[in-house]
């Protein structure tokens, strides 16, 4: 009798012992320049950092380009860390994110230019896309139909961040 009520018991607790709440790593810990304040992923050097004007003119002849890029930070993710904009000038921005989601920028970070680098590319964004976007962001019957030309976005996954 002693040896059912064991076994009611025991199990229950093994299986709790095992089921414990997953810890998220702290990716920004695992990156090789974690230890050096306001490095983050891959060693990078913002020697040859190029602004976002170069950027543009680069891309202009071709589809992708590795760069080292220097910027203001107009926005970032404020959830996790994971992606931030930087200003290229113009009213454009460039979306980076972090290859392979290897590591993040710490929400406690604080954030104001940044020198990365990786792969940037560009993407036509046509009109109908554009205006299907506007639809969903509740802009009026008006303002969708003034949208007449397509747009070009900006992205960089990025190997390596120096927060300034």
């Amino acid at each position: 009798m002693a040896n059912r009520y064991i076994r009611v018991w025991i199990i229950p607790l093994l299986f709790l012992s095992f089921c414990g709440s997953p810890v998220s790593p702290d990716r920004s810990d695992t990156s090789p320049t974690a230890g050096k304040e306001g490095h983050f992923g891959e060693e990078i050097s913002p020697e040859d950092a190029i602004d976002g004007q170069e950027l543009i003119v680069r891309l202009s002849g071709t589809d992708s380009v590795y760069v080292t890029l220097k910027g203001a930070v107009t926005s970032r993710c404020k959830k996790s860390g994971c992606w931030m904009d930087l200003d290229l000038s113009g009213g454009k921005v460039i979306r980076v994110t972090f290859r392979d989601n290897a590591f993040v920028i710490p929400l406690d970070t604080p954030v104001v230019s940044a020198v990365v680098e990786g792969w940037a590319w560009r993407e036509i964004i046509p009109v109908e896309a554009l205006r299907r976007y506007a639809l969903e962001e509740g802009k009026s019957a008006i303002e969708v139909e003034a949208i007449t030309e397509p747009d070009t976005s900006y992205f960089l996954e990025a190997s390596g961040v120096i927060i300034d």
